[in-house]
């Protein structure tokens, strides 16, 4: 082999050991073609081995599209390990990898396979991951992302970490799902930097989620049966340990239930924890005077687990026996490993609203609750007027459409 002035189409074709790096993208490819047609190539050296191009294919590729383009071949000497670990070493040395397309390039390593029966001289040893890892200095978890890429990536997530456009970590989060979300999930994070990529694959993941659930409730319409729910909305006639002795206390207005009543409440002669989906949410309307440990006792009697709360700021105060009262608070709690909203529906923890008729909730705090977990099964405990669209209401002051 030797210096080499090539014309015409490209002949020789690069080494399998190539394939643990991507082609470059078009427009680095154009930009080494335009550099070698001004400035002539300042890298003449294309290795071979076995026939095939080691190192310098896409230098070679330009070289025979623009014509008159002199190059040296030269046979790399060594075995195919040697072979392999040169290929890698000059790869790495002139390319400017970040840690998620250095780790693309171990797992493919990995994935590479031993060698060709019929050819004995040829057979390598097989890299483990975390070889793979340490020769291009990415941690094992990092590779094991990248294979996850690799196995379920549909070709443009692959090339999107392999470009440098989105980090392993949150490609393996969008690699299991399907194709066509895989794409929306990458039109969605396109030029966004990785910490907006983040809110994106949850949210992918959580919308698969939720529609699992939907799924897990089968065939939902509101109002034609009693469960199970994805959200149950209460507002419990909570009786308080002192007796105000106002017009304004709530004994004055309707019968309350002692926080063991609450607990061990009946809808549609079943306890409320029977009422939900493995996977549920339940908003739970307290006085800040009951938050604790009443409210923690019902959400645990009725099969849930504390996760939040929001404050309910009132514009006048109101009564209470160690302060004057002017918030209310609406615990939020789950059970299973429902998600949480997506990014676009989740409201602030302050919730600013006028008080109506005597212990009446906002009316916009129903649909917080709804745009929270659209298009799941809901029910209000305790309602108060007609139900609205996606609702089943419960209590006596409810007017429910006719069940079917």
């Amino acid at each position: 082999m030797g210096r080499v002035t090539k014309k015409g189409p490209e002949s020789l074709e690069a080494h399998p050991f190539c394939a643990v790096f991507p082609e470059m993208t078009p427009a680095a490819y154009d930009a080494l073609k335009a550099d070698i047609r001004e400035h002539g190539l300042r890298e003449p050296e294309i290795s071979v081995y076995e026939g095939k191009i080691l190192d310098g294919r896409h230098r070679y590729r330009a070289c025979t599209e623009l014509g008159g383009i002199a190059y040296d071949l030269v046979a790399f000497e060594g075995d195919g390990c040697a072979a392999r670990e040169f290929c890698v070493s000059q790869n790495l040395h002139r390319r400017h990898l970040d840690e998620s397309q250095r780790a693309m390039v171990a797992a493919r390593l990995a994935n590479l396979p031993q060698g060709r029966p019929a050819n004995k001289a040829a057979n390598l040893p097989v890299y483990s991951q975390a070889e793979a890892g340490a020769l291009v200095n990415v941690s094992e978890r990092t590779v094991r992302s990248a294979k996850v890429v690799l196995d379920y990536g549909t070709p443009e997530l692959i090339r999107a970490v392999d470009d440098g456009a989105i980090v392993v970590s949150l490609a393996a989060g969008l690699a299991p799902l399907p194709a066509e979300k895989q794409h929306e999930a990458l039109a969605a994070v396109n030029g966004k930097p990785n910490r907006a990529v983040i809110s994106v694959v949850r949210d992918f993941h959580r919308a698969e989620r939720h529609a699992d659930i939907r799924r897990q409730a089968g065939e939902w319409e509101p109002g034609t049966f009693d469960g199970p729910y994805a959200v149950i909305y209460a507002d419990p006639p909570w009786k308080f340990a002192h007796r105000l002795g106002d017009s304004r206390a709530p004994e004055e207005h309707y019968d309350t239930l002692a926080t063991d009543a609450v607990c061990s409440l009946q809808v549609y002669d079943r306890p409320v924890s029977e009422l939900a989906l493995p996977r549920a949410a339940l908003f739970l309307w307290v006085p800040a005077a009951l938050f604790y440990p009443d409210a923690m006792r019902v959400v645990e009697a009725w099969g849930f687990r504390y996760a939040t709360h929001f404050v309910w700021v009132k514009d006048k105060i109101g009564i209470g026996w160690w302060v004057r009262n002017k918030h209310e608070d609406l615990v939020v709690a789950v059970r299973g490993d429902l998600p949480p909203p997506l990014s676009a529906n989740r409201y602030a923890s302050v919730i600013e609203a006028p008080r109506a008729e005597h212990s009446a909730k906002p009316p916009m705090v129903r649909d917080m609750v709804d745009a929270m977990y659209p298009d799941l099964p809901k029910i209000e405990l305790f309602a108060r007027g007609a139900e609205p669209d996606g609702w089943r209401f419960w209590g006596y002051e409810a007017r429910s459409r006719a069940v079917g």
